[in-house]
């Protein structure tokens, strides 16, 4: 009878021992689940890098404006603001929509402002 040579997809080394054994070892097994994780949330590892980034830029720009929350668009974009990424949107009680980057958000006032606003803890 022949038996074919069970390698380790994670080291490439013969697998020893029981008939349905995958890896050679619990640090090949538990690598190769690592890297399998690591290739799947990269991209959404990505997009919160940006959020977190968006949200500072906001923060940051309320604090250093001493309370006055209006700022200019082109200002957040030279922090390096991405206007495309947010966590979600709400309406104001005026109608107007509020972007959200996690708790922190603007109303775009006009063409080219904004007016820095942090959500409402309830």
């Amino acid at each position: 009878m022949l038996v074919k040579e069970r390698i380790c997809p994670e080291c490439k080394e013969p697998i020893i021992g029981r008939s349905d054994k995958k890896f050679c070892g619990d640090v090949c097994r538990t690598a190769y689940h690592n890297n399998i994780a690591n290739q799947r949330d990269s991209s959404m590892r990505a997009i919160n890098k940006v959020l977190q980034k968006n949200r500072l830029i906001l923060l940051e720009t309320e604090v250093n404006r001493n309370g006055n929350a209006q700022t200019d668009i082109y200002f957040l974009q030279e922090l390096g603001f991405d206007f495309s990424y947010y966590t979600h949107c709400r309406p104001d009680r005026a109608g107007q929509v509020i972007v959200y980057c996690y708790e922190v958000g603007y109303i775009r006032n006009g063409e080219d402002q904004v007016q820095i606003v942090r959500k409402d803890s309830r």
